[in-house]
């Protein structure tokens, strides 16, 4: 720099403590005012070293603005295109707006001095940066702060600059918190020493997935919390053997110990509804005896069945919020100084804790509000009294909302109790009709239409057939009917070639005696009385049952089995894909757990049950009297069409369930094609029918001749 104000450039920081930074003026942004165009940058600047305007004013009272290597000398200098502007910073003005927009400050600090010969700080550290951060910025903060002043102390006191702060804990980068730090070997030994003593205490704010019910919201252990109903299948109410079980082996693999869950506290802070989860607890947690309790509560409280909201282990995201946010702060420590008193610090929450709460209440309100409607509508075309709930609480929140859509598996769900809206309204549609439906009946879904489409395409080309023979009845089997809706859904269907004296009838077969109620009173309400008929028997006991047998055989058999194992509906009800599944357990879990823990051990049921029942025909059994159906084989309708005709009457003469040219239409979990091809294996596939949504949805068997 000479007399004249010229500059001789210099990159980066120089020996003086100072950083040159060099912009090149734009083509659009020519004609503005020196001192416009430096706020203008350093406001779209991407990084963390934003300069305030303050600061920008500063570098033009202190002669650190050149144009052009000439300094200048007015704020109000008009910019060209291609000029050149330097200016000259404080290595340490840059540091500290690094650390401010990183959104760190210093909410305490204690130099312990002889008491200890070091330093105690606690500083608020937002997601999105590390302890690294909060160590390379800390000293920083602190003369920002005035905690310290430029002689490295305060009240007579200095901080060893010669020694780096340490944190005691780790703090993850996408969490909010509290970071303590240290410096002085025996200050960070008596703090470490507090930890191991459970001396030194967290507190945790989250907020979880479903309501987390304590009685009069008093602080309470975990084992006072009755896991959630997505937790419970097969097990007992309460911290059942099987949880504490896996989380005291989940603590091993961690090097703690089961004692730890004696330090810990929660506290429920607010309920509030959501339209993703039903509803969303906050909690305070407060942990002492380890450095891991963010992911001791974690674990413990994903094993509950109230995950936090985040996308890390252990934790499960909103449907539709962001996958990367993490609602998880360690808002609160309590430790004692090296004069051993009691030092508590506590920050508010996060403001995006409110916000989460806020928009999944909106959510919620707008979706009740929409839904409303419509049920009520729907109730009143019932001719029912169905009550629609609109109680709001002291928060503006309703207490006991009908609805909210989950989409599980195409059922809605009330979002505070997980009640399908179809038990709220008393009816569901299926295939264009409408049915009864009550909590005894597993809900009719769309996938599920497949297996009335399958069983409707094979009834016309047996119809094609039958026109030309004697044969007077066409009969179907529904195991496990339920609500009777696909049995009905079939005999509903209009079969353009059905000729005269050719009848179509059912039988529904179930172990509920309440499903079977709701499914006689569909039968009447369809005007079906004369063409079905309900049994109370199991998969097990058709080929032994005799009035099922004096009613046989049947030419159709079709079956929605439950194919769900304990464990497998388990993991699925807790939450997938952030959404909330334990509506699902509102439904009779006989219609959808299988015996055992065996997805499969229904449709090994139903291949044993009709395989050992005898299907003579009283015709000829050779294989030529078995034909094998497919939408494209053309040829073996023609067959199928000759044997009738010289047949009379075939199937009437056969004896058990299924008649020797009988099929077996079986609905089947996505996926699940092959294990279940296996199971009957020997049996011909027939078809293979894919559901609304695309994928394989019902499996067609017939047994291959003997």
């Amino acid at each position: 720099m000479d007399e004249a104000g010229s500059y001789n450039p210099n990159n980066g920081s120089n020996d003086s403590g100072h950083k040159t930074i060099e912009y090149v003026v734009k083509r659009n942004e020519a004609g503005r005012l020196v001192q416009n165009f430096l706020i203008a940058r350093n406001h779209d600047e991407k990084k963390g070293s934003q300069l305030t305007r303050k600061d920008i004013l500063n570098l033009f009272k202190n002669h650190m603005v050149y144009v052009n290597d000439r300094r200048a000398k007015d704020r109000k200098h008009v910019l060209a295109e291609n000029d050149v502007v330097k200016i000259i910073v404080e290595d340490k003005i840059i540091r500290l707006r690094i650390a401010k927009n990183l959104g760190l400050k210093v909410v305490h600090f204690d130099t312990c001095g002889k008491r200890g010969g070091g330093s105690i700080v606690v500083a608020w550290k937002p997601t999105g940066t590390s302890l690294n951060d909060v160590k390379e910025y800390i000293v920083d903060l602190l003369y920002d702060q005035a905690f310290v002043t430029e002689d490295g102390g305060k009240d007579g006191q200095k901080l060893l600059l010669d020694e780096e702060f340490v944190p005691i804990y780790d703090l993850k980068t996408q969490m909010n918190g509290l970071a303590l730090l240290a410096q002085g070997s025996a200050v960070i030994e008596n703090l470490n020493r507090q930890i191991e003593r459970s001396e030194l205490k967290f507190e945790f704010r989250m907020l979880c997935h479903h309501a987390i019910e304590l009685p009069d919201n008093k602080i309470a252990s975990f084992k006072d919390i009755k896991p959630h109903n997505s937790r419970l299948i097969g097990k007992d109410n309460g911290f059942d053997n099987s949880i504490d079980t896996q989380i005291g082996s989940w603590l091993d693999c961690q090097n703690l110990t089961k004692d730890i869950l004696n330090h810990i506290t929660i506290k429920v802070e607010e309920i509030t509804q959501s339209l993703a989860s039903g509803k969303i607890t906050t909690v305070t947690v407060s942990v002492r005896g380890t450095k891991k309790g963010q992911l001791v509560v974690k674990k413990i409280l994903f094993e509950l069945g109230y995950p936090a909201i985040g996308a890390q282990l252990y934790t499960v995201p909103l449907q539709r919020g962001s996958r990367k946010g993490l609602f998880i702060a360690l808002i609160g420590i309590e430790f004692k100084d090296m004069d051993d008193k009691i030092v508590s610090i506590k920050e508010p929450e996060p403001k995006k804790f409110e916000s989460a709460r806020a928009r999944e209440s909106k959510f919620f309100q707008r979706k009740f509000d929409s839904i409303k409607q419509s049920i009520s509508d729907n109730s009143n075309s019932n001719n029912n009294n169905t009550t629609l709930p609109t109680e709001m609480n002291e928060n503006g929140h309703i207490i006991n909302p009908l609805n909210e859509i989950s989409f599980l598996n195409e059922v809605t769900y009330d979002p505070t109790t997980s009640l399908p809206a179809a038990y709220i309204v008393g009816t569901k549609d299926f295939c264009g009709h409408k049915f009864k439906v009550s909590k005894d009946t597993l809900i009719p879904r769309k996938c599920t239409e497949a297996l009335v489409n399958a069983s409707i395409s094979h009834i016309e080309r047996m119809l094609s057939v039958v026109v030309s023979s004697c044969k007077k009845k066409i009969r179907i089997l529904d195991l496990g009917t339920g609500t009777g809706c696909i049995l009905l859904s079939i005999l509903k269907h209009d079969f353009k070639s059905l000729t005269k004296g050719v009848e179509l009838t059912g039988v529904g077969i179930d172990i509920s005696p309440e499903a079977l109620n709701i499914a006689q009173t569909n039968i009447e309400l369809h005007g079906l009385s004369n063409n079905c008929k309900l049994l109370k028997t199991s998969f097990t006991e058709v080929s032994n049952n005799k009035e099922l047998l004096s009613l046989g055989p049947f030419d159709i058999v079709v079956c929605n089995p439950p194919y769900h194992s304990k464990s497998s509906l388990d993991k699925f009800s807790l939450i997938g894909n952030g959404r909330s599944a334990s509506g699902i357990l509102h439904e009779p879990l006989v219609a959808l757990v299988a015996d055992g823990n065996d997805d499969f051990s229904a449709y090994k049921d139903i291949r044993a049950s009709l395989s050992s029942s005898s299907s003579i025909s009283s015709s000829s059994s050779s294989s030529n009297n078995s034909i094998i159906y497919s939408a494209s084989l053309e040829s073996e309708i023609t067959k199928k069409l000759e044997i009738s005709q010289n047949n009379n009457n075939n199937n009437d003469n056969s004896t058990g369930v299924m008649a020797s040219d009988g099929v077996l239409f079986l609905e089947i979990k996505k996926g699940t094609q092959d294990q279940v091809t296996r199971i009957f294996k020997g049996w011909n596939t027939i078809t293979q029918l894919k559901d609304a949504y695309g994928y394989i949805r019902c499996l067609g068997f017939q047994k291959k001749p003997e």
